[in-house]
């Protein structure tokens, strides 16, 4: 009987040598399935917190664009406006330009000749003048006035036309006056 009696505790090692062989197996999946769960639950925590992050970039991003779009076309009327005003204050410019030219000019009168007639061209840059004198020498005169080296720095060109004896005797010439270009 006692073989008998071996035989059953010989039993009970065997299964509890296999039920503790299986633990090992059994607890090394659980951690390893533990271990998987965790990090797929951190995965996802990750995901999460960065899609939100993207979300927000991508809304402060949206609004940058309209405040961008905003200022551009802010930006436009203000480049439109600055084009006009310094069209307008280049055209007044050569205008003042011109006119100072024209009061120059006509600085030319004596009492023996007179002006006529003074035309401004504000686009072709140029003064005409008619003038009238009894004697052909107060001619000479001013054409040796406008011969000096300051007349000739204020106009790019002088240019003397039409010069007529009028039936009364007196003298009619036209002269014109071209302006430089305006140099800022």
């Amino acid at each position: 009987m006692k073989k008998e009696i071996n035989f059953l505790l010989h039993y009970k090692k065997k299964i509890e040598k296999i039920k503790t062989g299986d633990r090992k197996p059994f607890q090394t999946t659980i951690v390893f399935l533990l271990v998987c769960v965790s990090v797929l639950a951190a995965m996802f925590f990750v995901k999460d917190y960065f899609q939100k992050r993207l979300n927000e970039v991508m809304i402060a991003q949206e609004n940058y664009k309209a405040k961008i779009e905003k200022k551009q076309k802010e930006e436009e009327e203000y480049l439109i406006f600055f084009a006009k005003i310094s069209m307008i204050a280049d055209i007044l410019i050569k205008r003042y330009d011109g006119m100072e030219k024209v009061v120059f000019v006509n600085d030319i009168k004596s009492e023996t000749l007179k002006i006529r007639n003074i035309d401004y061209d504000f686009y072709d840059r140029l003064i005409s003048i008619t003038v009238e004198t009894e004697n052909i020498f107060t001619l000479e005169d001013l054409f040796n006035r406008f011969d000096e080296e300051k007349v000739k720095m204020n106009f790019a060109k002088i240019k003397k036309e039409s010069l007529v004896r009028m039936s009364d005797g007196k003298y009619s010439l036209i002269m014109k006056f071209y302006l430089k270009d305006f140099k800022e």
